[in-house]
């Protein structure tokens, strides 16, 4: 505390004085732009210890062979967006116990750095075979790729519809769908709907309709006829905004149930 308060006054004093008479302005602005390193430096320095002290948690955990410890540790990981972190919490992806493997997948899509997306993407695409009989696994798995909206989940999340119809895993495919926010997303439902087909999609109209007024902000309700119709009449110039607009309270909910969200967006599981 003493450090920071320090720094903020040497960063104040430095930005604060005048110029004197003759002297560069390059000499000034370097001063204190040395103010505001130290600051910098004093206020990074307690997340860099907990960085480590997160790491060495997840070592631990995993080197104990702890279920329940691994599990723990995982879940305290996705806030922090680091490389070295990422590279302990993807040890979890081969690990035999089934709730380490979702605790695993959930940390990795809740994780912003680059790297735990592509562990996530590698893993879908060596294991594809694997995934189809493994129930649990394959919609945690297409969540976490989801909920980033990154464009590149959306191969993973049509293929191999047919290899596992689950409702769990479906659901996880329409909303996954939905995170993404573009045109194409829209038309991977439509195709998506078709491949399910008429009599299957009953199971799923719901969460094809929520998807679909997330990404559209107009509802056609559970008819997909008035959907298909919708479609053609907009594909042309359809463009999502970059934001969904406001649901309605059910479908906020369910939305914010399906992603493990408070209604500020704050991680509840």
């Amino acid at each position: 505390m003493v450090t920071l308060l320090c720094a903020s006054v040497v960063c104040c004093v430095a930005a604060l004085r005048p110029v004197a008479a003759g002297e560069p302005a390059s000499q000034a602005a370097s001063q204190i732009a040395s103010g505001a390193a130290l600051q910098t430096s004093a206020a990074s320095s307690q997340p860099a210890e907990e960085l480590a002290a997160l790491v060495r948690r997840l070592r631990e955990a995993f080197d104990s062979g702890s279920a329940p410890q691994k599990v723990a540790a995982l879940r305290s990981s996705s806030l922090h967006a680091d490389e070295s972190v990422v590279a302990q919490v993807r040890r979890g992806l081969e690990d035999r116990d089934v709730d380490v493997r979702l605790a695993t997948y959930d940390a990795l899509g809740r994780n912003a750095h680059e790297s735990a997306f592509a562990a996530l993407l590698a893993h879908q695409r060596a294991k594809r075979k694997e995934l189809r009989t493994l129930e649990r696994d394959l919609p945690a798995l297409l969540t976490a790729l989801a909920r980033r909206g990154d464009a590149r989940a959306l191969p993973a999340l049509v293929d191999d519809l047919q290899a596992q119809r689950l409702v769990a895993t479906v659901r996880a495919r329409i909303l996954g769908l939905a995170r993404i926010r573009s045109k194409a997303a829209v038309e991977a439902l439509m195709k998506l709907a078709d491949e399910i087909g008429f009599v299957d999609m009953h199971n799923h109209l719901e969460d094809f309709r929520l998807a679909l007024v997330v990404l559209s902000g107009v509802d056609h309700g559970r008819s997909l006829d008035a959907w298909r119709a919708w479609w053609n009449s907009a594909r042309g110039t359809f463009e999502p905004q970059e934001r969904m607009a406001p649901l309605a309270p059910k479908d906020a909910a369910r939305w914010r149930e399906h992603w493990g969200e408070g209604p500020a967006g704050e991680q509840l599981r």
